[in-house]
């Protein structure tokens, strides 16, 4: 808290007299103009103050920048909706960061576009998009804050899940993920080149998208995988027994800090996003990679908390085409926030307008007869 004072108070002996000083305000009010105008806005307040822990919240207060991320949202958009009687798509967000603007959104009633795969985060920009592919999780609200800084040139699509709706039923095989998946983004780029990626479990679906882009035909200048695994991790347990061969005990107080923070998350999940985790859990285990011929970039993280193999060698032997190798600072959850994703946004920037301008046709040499 700020407290503007005309001047300090003193003690006798000319040093500052800190007991004299006022207690600071720590509860602000908010302007006329920042309160809720009707029963929906106060209610949709009512739930991101409790979820959020930050009271009061303005009417024109951004969700992603009062603390609001993805499984916050997640929990936000489940209270809402039973408060209301009906579900509510996470991807609303996005164009609705805000009490007033989600409350616009939710009188219209017409927001059931947001069901679809296919999210636009981040549409600006005169270069070719990217689509980047959830993660286990199904929801693409982790992409918010790379999306943003993918601006102003590069547009950015994200690429949710089905099933999220809790009415349609989850796709079973990442082989059927790709082909929906592919559906999507022809609807907004009929046609190529295109340039995939996915962070995680998403970038085993980019993978098999890349595959079936190919097959028919088209090129796809750049797959980014985002701290994907070729193949499932071992369990927790042998990877823990593993980091303690290595002598890694701060690693292992990581792993063990991080594998009770998602059994947590995983507690407070709405059912229907439970059944998506699920589903696509059992779609990675079923899942077999082919080997691949196109150029493919692994963004990974540096701290590697389960104690795997260094999984480079697995990915070198699948692929055939280029294959490069970007290290991040931080571990798996950290690299899509701040401060971690700006790096990663400028790596992929550069990444994406190396991949294109690679494809571009190299202009011959004018001949003689040009100029007759």
């Amino acid at each position: 808290a700020f407290v503007i004072l005309d001047r300090l108070p003193l003690s006798p002996n000319g040093k500052i007299d800190r007991g004299a000083l006022p207690q600071p305000q720590t509860e602000t009010i908010p302007q006329a103009s920042s309160l809720p105008t009707d029963s929906l806005e106060l209610r949709i307040a009512a739930v991101w103050e409790a979820v959020v822990g930050r009271k009061p919240i303005g009417m024109r207060d951004d969700f992603f920048e009062i603390g609001g991320h993805s499984l916050l949202a997640a929990r936000v958009m489940h209270r809402l909706g039973q408060s209301l009687g009906r579900t509510l798509p996470l991807a609303l967000l996005f164009q609705a960061p805000t009490v007033e603007k989600l409350a616009a959104e939710l009188r219209q009633e017409k927001w059931s576009h947001h069901w679809s795969s296919l999210v636009s985060i981040q549409a600006n920009g005169g270069k070719a998009p990217f689509f980047c592919v959830h993660g286990v999780g199904g929801n693409v609200l982790g992409f918010q804050q790379l999306g943003k800084l993918m601006g102003p040139h590069h547009p950015f699509y994200g690429l949710q899940a089905q099933g999220l709706d809790g009415s349609r039923p989850c796709l079973a095989t990442i082989e059927e993920m790709a082909a929906h998946y592919i559906r999507e983004i022809r609807a907004v780029r009929p046609e190529g080149p295109y340039s995939l990626g996915g962070f995680s479990f998403g970038g085993l679906v980019a993978y098999e998208m890349a595959q079936q882009l190919q097959a028919a035909g088209e090129y796809v200048p750049l797959l980014a995988l985002f701290d994907t695994y070729p193949g499932n991790l071992r369990p927790v347990g042998p990877s823990m027994v593993k980091l303690w061969q290595m002598g890694s005990l701060p690693r292992i107080a990581r792993a063990v800090n991080r594998s009770i923070q998602r059994r947590t998350n995983m507690w407070f999940l709405p059912r229907v996003l439970k059944r998506v985790f699920q589903s696509n859990m059992r779609a990675a285990e079923l899942y077999k990679l082919q080997p691949y011929s196109g150029n493919v970039v692994l963004f990974r993280a540096s701290e590697n908390l389960r104690g795997e193999d260094d999984p480079r060698a697995a990915w070198r032997e699948l692929i055939r085409g280029g294959f490069e190798i970007e290290e991040l600072a931080g571990d798996h959850g950290s690299i899509l926030v701040r401060p971690q994703v700006k790096k990663l946004a400028e790596r992929l920037q550069a990444c994406l307008d190396k991949a294109i301008l690679a494809a571009e046709p190299v202009p011959s040499a004018p001949s003689r007869a040009d100029f007759q």
